[in-house]
């Protein structure tokens, strides 16, 4: 958790117009030139900043829509403000936040104000709850019309129904929180940025304070000055996941002889926090971004799923930046050698009688023993392993899935349940072990792209 904003440094921010008076009391507005993700860095003076003889990852920044103001960053990260921001109605969040303020012996009940969050959303798994639609249950969480919309929207239904409601409430939720502290830690880097320009120029000014031809100077307020400051600033990324020692800024390099591609889109603030996903040495870490059990090849370990298709990783971005607020969501390109590939066992599984049985035992979470026996080379390691499967995405919501009887398994999972790009079914290419997600990432190391995308604020608060 960042700690808060002192008074020393609202003075500094406020000086500067990055921040601006609030809605109300806990709540302060930020400028939109601030939160700015630069379009294009490969062609700003920004670049040249960052350089490395060999540096892991290549980075562009890209833009896909106008910039906003935060209208209702709250003052601190536990706080009732900070669950209205995450995306909870504000007699909800004062309840949460109460409930987390009075537990009793707080040294003795280490739980956070998120760990409540996701106390409040476990209701999803009571029977009780099953009859209500999501549009329902949504409204009975206490969740902000602004999440209701951004989660229901029609555009975005194939993905929603990739997961649960439960996994996106909790996910946007964690992402949303962590891009308080995020925001705090880059607020406090502007004003200490701005405290060693002033001591410069004060050191400077009896030297060169009639020199200066007249209109050199530059208000710190000024919008194109900040996002230049804050585009220099930003360059390490959301949450130090892209070290600037280990990354160089520009356009993506040609691709290489004897090499697949592929792609990973992710909202930054859902990695991992206890892991950077490139280290300050230049290795990848691996952890930060894999998946929990239960996906659609997965039933009993974490995996890594990426797609071959550009356009299947676009999609995926663009839910991202609808759901998760003021952070940045990167989709990540990486260069596989075909004589890596050659060395790993692979199995595909496309829609099929097969591709129907393993997803529902997948995503029903079966334990081990009681996953069928055919499918054992699928997932559990050993010397025989799958180091790789590829097939088709499933569009199913999960727990219906999970909740079809094995009998009706072949008529109720049918061809609408698979993820449609336009008029082609999406491609999911899985490294199922931890073994061989470590030696990929050194494979790809040198060899990966990211491309970094600016999250949307949303329109009614």
């Amino acid at each position: 958790m960042a700690a808060p904003l002192s008074e020393e440094d609202l003075s500094v921010l406020q000086e500067d117009g990055v921040l601006l008076p609030g809605p109300q009391a806990g709540k302060r507005k930020i400028s939109a030139s601030f939160v700015l993700t630069p379009p294009s860095l490969g062609s700003s003076s920004a670049a040249g900043t960052i350089s490395s003889t060999k540096s892991t990852a290549s980075v562009r920044y890209c833009d896909t829509h106008s910039h906003q103001d935060i209208p209702d960053f709250p003052d601190e990260q536990e706080s009732a403000p900070a669950l209205e921001y995450i995306g909870l109605q504000p007699a909800t969040a004062k309840e949460i936040f109460d409930r987390w303020q009075s537990r009793p012996d707080p040294d003795q009940n280490p739980d956070e104000l998120l760990d409540y969050v996701y106390g409040h959303i476990s209701w999803l798994k009571q029977t009780s709850w099953q009859g209500y639609s999501d549009a329902e249950a949504l409204q009975r969480l206490g969740v902000a019309p602004w999440l209701r919309s951004v989660l229901l929207d029609p555009r975005f239904k194939d993905i929603y129904e990739t997961e649960t409601l439960r996994f996106w409430l909790n996910e946007t939720f964690r992402g949303n929180y962590r891009s308080i502290a995020t925001i705090q830690q880059q607020l406090k880097a502007y004003v200490k940025d701005r405290k060693n320009e002033k001591k410069k120029q004060k050191r400077a000014s009896i030297k060169d304070a009639f020199q200066s031809p007249p209109g050199e100077a530059s208000s710190s307020s000024d919008p194109t000055a900040l996002a230049q400051h804050v585009a220099t600033m930003s360059l390490a990324s959301d949450s130090g996941h892209l070290p600037q020692t280990q990354i160089s800024i520009g356009a993506a390099e040609p691709i290489l002889p004897d090499h697949k591609i592929f792609y990973k889109a992710k909202a930054v603030n859902e990695m991992s926090e206890n892991h950077m996903f490139i280290a300050e040495d230049g290795s990848i870490n691996m952890r930060a971004i894999s998946s929990h059990r239960g996906g659609d090849f997965n039933p009993v370990d974490h995996a890594w799923y990426w797609t071959p298709e550009y356009e299947t990783a676009v999609k995926y971005r663009d839910w991202a930046v609808h759901r998760v607020r003021s952070g940045e969501v990167v989709i990540l390109r990486i260069q596989v050698p075909g004589s890596f590939l050659q060395t790993l066992r692979q199995e595909d599984l496309w829609f099929s009688a097969s591709w129907k049985e393993y997803i529902w035992a997948c995503k029903k979470q079966l334990p081990p023993k009681d996953i069928p026996s055919k499918f054992t080379k699928y997932w559990k390691p050993g010397p025989e392993q799958t180091d790789i499967m590829l097939g088709h995405i499933c569009s199913g919501v999960a727990p219906k899935i999970a909740r079809i009887r094995p009998n009706e398994v072949q008529t109720a999972i049918n061809e609408d349940k698979v993820l449609k790009i336009g008029n082609n079914k999406a491609t999911q290419w899985v490294v199922m072990h931890e073994d061989v997600a470590e030696k990929l990432a050194i494979q790809v190391r040198g060899k990966m792209h990211i491309e970094i995308f600016a999250a949307t604020e949303p329109k009614d608060q």
